[in-house]
């Protein structure tokens, strides 16, 4: 990949952001305890700190720049899998079907997942499974525009229906930019 070549990456800005909110929720219900039940500062720390410890992970391994979804006008590269991941990339011309599914959770928390393809032999190895985002959606980066699964497996689609480099070019810097 060149770097002057255009494309599109899609991060969980918004997830990453929330996850934020929420550890300085944690410190500052932590600083109401402290403030009116003294006696029960040291267990809401430790309560305090494992959720403060679980955020940092989570945002280190499910908001990195590797989990990243980057669209280049020569193919698709993400981190498959749901737990474990490995990097990958797939070209265009090799890429086959393309969904997208929500996946309903605990307490109607719901997430979403892209589901990708290689041509040719339909065996596991050939299938791909993206953990998209919750309702959330990914944002695209240096631009305000945020696209939910459904909208990034059409976008998908059509790079890789597009004929031509150029047109390929053409759809990546169709996308609005604007500032972070």
């Amino acid at each position: 990949m060149h770097l002057e070549e255009p494309k599109i990456i899609l991060e969980r800005k918004a997830g990453r952001e929330l996850l934020g909110c929420g550890m300085a929720a944690c410190v500052i219900a932590y600083g109401i305890v402290f403030l009116f039940r003294p006696e029960a500062a040291s267990a809401m720390a430790v309560v305090s700190g494992i959720c403060i410890a679980c955020c940092l992970l989570s945002m280190r391994h499910d908001f990195s720049s590797k989990r990243n979804i980057i669209l280049t006008v020569h193919g698709i590269k993400f981190s498959a899998g749901r737990f474990m991941y490995r990097q990958m990339e797939i070209l265009w011309t090799d890429l086959g079907e393309v969904n997208f599914r929500r996946v309903v959770g605990t307490r109607a928390s719901v997430s979403c997942i892209l589901l990708l393809s290689k041509k040719g032999i339909s065996d596991t190895d050939n299938n791909y499974i993206i953990s998209y985002c919750g309702n959330l959606g990914r944002q695209v980066k240096h631009s305000s525009l945020t696209l939910d699964a459904e909208d990034a497996a059409r976008l998908i689609e059509e790079l890789r229906d597009a004929g031509s480099l150029e047109a390929r070019s053409e759809l990546i810097t169709s996308i609005p930019t604007g500032s972070d």
